[in-house]
Protein backbone atom coordinates (compact mmCIF):
# COMPACT_ATOMS: atom_id res chain seq x y z
CA UNK A 1 0.00 0.00 0.00
CA UNK A 2 2.50 2.37 0.96
CA UNK A 3 4.12 1.11 -2.54
CA UNK A 4 0.26 2.34 -4.16
CA UNK A 5 0.64 5.68 -2.27
CA UNK A 6 3.83 6.62 -3.61
CA UNK A 7 2.71 6.09 -7.16
CA UNK A 8 -0.64 8.07 -6.38
CA UNK A 9 1.36 10.71 -5.10
CA UNK A 10 3.82 10.60 -8.06
CA UNK A 11 1.35 10.68 -10.72
CA UNK A 12 -0.14 12.96 -9.06
CA UNK A 13 2.73 15.10 -8.46
CA UNK A 14 3.52 14.62 -12.51
CA UNK A 15 -0.29 15.46 -12.86
CA UNK A 16 0.43 18.93 -11.25
CA UNK A 17 3.74 19.65 -12.69
CA UNK A 18 2.33 19.91 -15.85
CA UNK A 19 -0.46 21.33 -15.27
CA UNK A 20 1.74 24.22 -13.68
CA UNK A 21 3.90 23.79 -17.02
CA UNK A 22 0.86 23.93 -19.74
CA UNK A 23 0.19 27.08 -17.13
CA UNK A 24 3.08 28.56 -17.72
CA UNK A 25 3.82 28.17 -21.07
CA UNK A 26 0.25 29.52 -21.80
CA UNK A 27 0.69 32.35 -19.71
CA UNK A 28 4.27 33.00 -21.29
CA UNK A 29 2.52 32.46 -24.51
CA UNK A 30 0.14 35.54 -23.85
CA UNK A 31 3.00 37.88 -22.40
CA UNK A 32 4.90 37.30 -25.02
CA UNK A 33 2.02 38.42 -27.44
CA UNK A 34 0.81 40.84 -25.01
CA UNK A 35 4.58 42.77 -25.57
CA UNK A 36 5.23 41.96 -29.46
CA UNK A 37 1.90 43.96 -29.93
CA UNK A 38 2.97 46.57 -27.67
CA UNK A 39 6.77 46.37 -29.23
CA UNK A 40 4.45 46.69 -32.31
CA UNK A 41 2.40 49.29 -31.62
CA UNK A 42 6.00 51.61 -30.09
CA UNK A 43 7.37 51.00 -33.81
CA UNK A 44 3.91 52.43 -35.69
CA UNK A 45 3.89 55.25 -33.28
CA UNK A 46 7.79 56.16 -33.70
CA UNK A 47 7.08 55.78 -38.05
CA UNK A 48 3.87 58.10 -37.54
CA UNK A 49 5.67 60.22 -35.10
CA UNK A 50 8.80 60.57 -37.39
CA UNK A 51 6.58 61.12 -40.41
CA UNK A 52 4.69 63.88 -38.51
CA UNK A 53 8.16 65.47 -37.79
CA UNK A 54 9.13 65.17 -41.94
CA UNK A 55 5.85 66.67 -42.46
CA UNK A 56 6.21 69.48 -39.60
CA UNK A 57 9.71 70.03 -41.05
CA UNK A 58 8.79 70.42 -44.34
CA UNK A 59 5.79 72.99 -43.46
CA UNK A 60 8.11 74.79 -41.63
CA UNK A 61 10.39 75.55 -44.73
CA UNK A 62 6.94 75.90 -46.46
CA UNK A 63 6.97 78.25 -44.52
CA UNK A 64 10.14 79.75 -44.25
CA UNK A 65 10.30 80.08 -48.00
CA UNK A 66 6.45 82.22 -47.98
CA UNK A 67 7.78 84.32 -45.80
CA UNK A 68 11.37 85.28 -48.09
CA UNK A 69 9.05 85.72 -50.93
CA UNK A 70 6.93 88.13 -49.04
CA UNK A 71 9.81 90.43 -47.74
CA UNK A 72 10.80 90.27 -51.83
CA UNK A 73 7.40 91.06 -52.83
CA UNK A 74 7.67 93.64 -50.33
CA UNK A 75 11.01 94.99 -51.31
CA UNK A 76 9.97 95.01 -54.86
CA UNK A 77 7.15 97.33 -54.03
CA UNK A 78 9.39 100.00 -51.69
CA UNK A 79 10.89 100.22 -55.34
CA UNK A 80 8.13 100.63 -57.35
CA UNK A 81 6.97 103.24 -55.19
CA UNK A 82 10.22 104.66 -54.85
CA UNK A 83 10.23 104.83 -58.82
CA UNK A 84 6.77 106.21 -59.31
CA UNK A 85 7.83 109.02 -56.70
CA UNK A 86 10.43 109.88 -58.84
CA UNK A 87 9.12 109.59 -61.73
CA UNK A 88 6.30 112.29 -59.94
CA UNK A 89 9.15 114.34 -59.03
CA UNK A 90 10.15 114.29 -62.85
CA UNK A 91 6.86 115.36 -64.51
CA UNK A 92 6.32 117.67 -61.83
CA UNK A 93 9.68 119.30 -62.65
CA UNK A 94 8.57 119.25 -66.75
CA UNK A 95 5.45 120.30 -65.93
CA UNK A 96 7.51 123.77 -64.46
CA UNK A 97 9.45 124.01 -67.62
CA UNK A 98 6.41 124.00 -69.56
CA UNK A 99 4.24 126.50 -67.70
CA UNK A 100 7.21 128.84 -67.64
CA UNK A 101 7.58 128.27 -71.58
CA UNK A 102 3.80 129.08 -71.75
CA UNK A 103 4.18 132.12 -69.62
CA UNK A 104 6.71 133.32 -71.74
CA UNK A 105 4.40 132.18 -74.91
CA UNK A 106 1.69 134.50 -73.30
CA UNK A 107 4.30 137.65 -72.61
CA UNK A 108 5.69 137.17 -76.03
CA UNK A 109 2.00 137.21 -77.75
CA UNK A 110 1.02 140.12 -75.78
CA UNK A 111 4.07 142.25 -76.76
CA UNK A 112 3.42 141.35 -80.28
CA UNK A 113 -0.13 142.37 -80.30
CA UNK A 114 0.33 145.53 -78.66
CA UNK A 115 2.85 146.47 -81.13
CA UNK A 116 0.96 145.83 -83.88
CA UNK A 117 -2.15 147.86 -82.62
CA UNK A 118 -3.28 151.00 -81.53
CA UNK A 119 -5.54 152.18 -79.00
CA UNK A 120 -8.39 155.11 -80.02
CA UNK A 121 -8.21 157.77 -77.95
CA UNK A 122 -11.69 158.66 -78.51
CA UNK A 123 -13.48 155.00 -77.78
CA UNK A 124 -10.75 152.97 -76.91
CA UNK A 125 -11.17 150.60 -79.25
CA UNK A 126 -7.86 148.55 -80.88
CA UNK A 127 -7.10 149.51 -84.48
CA UNK A 128 -4.45 148.22 -86.53
CA UNK A 129 -0.94 150.41 -85.90
CA UNK A 130 -1.00 151.57 -89.84
CA UNK A 131 -4.96 152.89 -89.38
CA UNK A 132 -5.78 156.47 -90.25
CA UNK A 133 -9.08 156.22 -88.96
CA UNK A 134 -10.68 154.44 -86.09
CA UNK A 135 -13.21 151.76 -87.39
CA UNK A 136 -15.76 151.80 -84.31
CA UNK A 137 -15.77 155.57 -84.30
CA UNK A 138 -14.09 157.22 -86.71
CA UNK A 139 -11.69 159.55 -85.20
CA UNK A 140 -9.05 160.77 -87.40
CA UNK A 141 -5.19 159.84 -86.74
Amino acid sequence: MDEMVSDTILEFAKAFFENFNNSVEIQLKNQNEIVTATIDNIKAFQTDFVEISKMQLENSDAIKNNQRELVEMGNLQLENLDAIKNNQIELSNKFDILIEQNERLIDLLSDNTSQSQNICPECGNAIPVNSKFCIKCGAKF
